[in-house]
């Protein structure tokens, strides 16, 4: 299974302990991919969903519904077109226009970034800091440095054995098309970033799940209200989906590093919560006679 999201989705969802609980519950073993990125809106969510419907093995898809998931924005990458031109093979080629293209990208990357307030960031230490970060891409998740505990999750990291009970009042509003009323839908573009995921989906014979992750009670107002439960049915009902929004459930204020993101730890906490609400999607049916 596949999570697509924000960053809200980053610190949310710790894939490892999410398969693991599915498996304690179902008895069935699941890969579980945590896809999500920082600084990711509906426009990269999309692109990456398009690939997910090619995907083989795919079953599964959980994406984020929460106000920055559903913005528009820029990919912040070029897409691979089958037009686009294909790299010279020829060796002789190659060498004999090396020159002029060296000079050409010369003039032109001195007349675009001449003016160095452009790259002022890069010039903080900071910046600076992100360079060893660069280099354990392969080793170590790079979004994980920048997350505020991560050193001390190192050496405290839960325990399956030691895990406390699961809250059983903690539960999600599970919305669905009965309680439709589009004429609460005040942010349209939302709206409309939310019914073009699900359109990538329709044809697919992926299971695909909205969450809206948990916020801190300061911004329950601006992710739990009638216009995201207007438009979150109003797609459920549309594509028959199911929502499932932990924006409006309270939870501790020790959860969060900040008002939107939960922290190193009870991130695992959240994990297997959701894996708990998501157990019934991954049960085997009965073998019928």
């Amino acid at each position: 299974m596949l999570f697509l999201g924000t960053s809200r989705f980053v610190d949310g969802i710790e894939q490892e302990r999410f398969a693991e609980a599915i498996s304690e519950t179902t008895a069935d073993s699941i890969r579980v991919l945590n896809g999500a990125t920082t600084g990711s809106q509906g426009d990269r969510s999309a692109y990456f969903a398009e690939l997910a419907t090619k995907h083989p093995g795919l079953t599964h898809v959980i994406l984020e519904a929460s106000p920055p998931a559903l913005m528009g924005g820029d990919l912040g990458f070029e897409k691979e077109s089958d037009d686009a031109p294909k790299p010279e093979t020829d060796p002789d080629a190659r060498k004999s226009r090396f020159a002029d293209r060296f000079e050409s990208n010369l003039q032109n990357r001195v007349h675009e970034h001449l003016a160095l307030v452009r790259y002022r960031k890069s010039l903080r230490p900071k910046a600076l800091l992100k360079l060893p970060v660069m280099l354990l891409s392969d080793i170590v998740d790079p979004n994980l440095w920048s997350r505020k505990g991560v050193l001390q999750s190192f050496f405290t990291s839960p325990s399956s054995d030691s895990e406390p009970e699961l809250p059983a009042d903690f539960k999600p509003e599970r919305i669905t098309g009965r309680t439709r009323n589009e004429d609460q839908i005040i942010n349209e573009d939302q709206f409309r970033m939310m019914l073009r995921l699900c359109e990538i989906f329709q044809d697919s014979d992926l299971k695909v799940i909205w969450v809206a992750p948990p916020v801190e009670p300061s911004e329950r107002s601006e992710n739990h209200n009638r216009d995201y439960t207007a438009m979150y049915a109003s797609a459920a009902e549309r594509y028959d989906i199911e929502v499932l929004d932990y924006a409006g459930v309270t939870l501790d204020h020790s959860f969060f590093r900040d008002s939107t993101h939960l922290n190193s730890g009870e991130r695992f906490v959240f994990s297997r919560i959701l894996a708990r609400d998501l157990a019934s999607h991954f049960s085997k049916p009965p073998p019928q006679d």
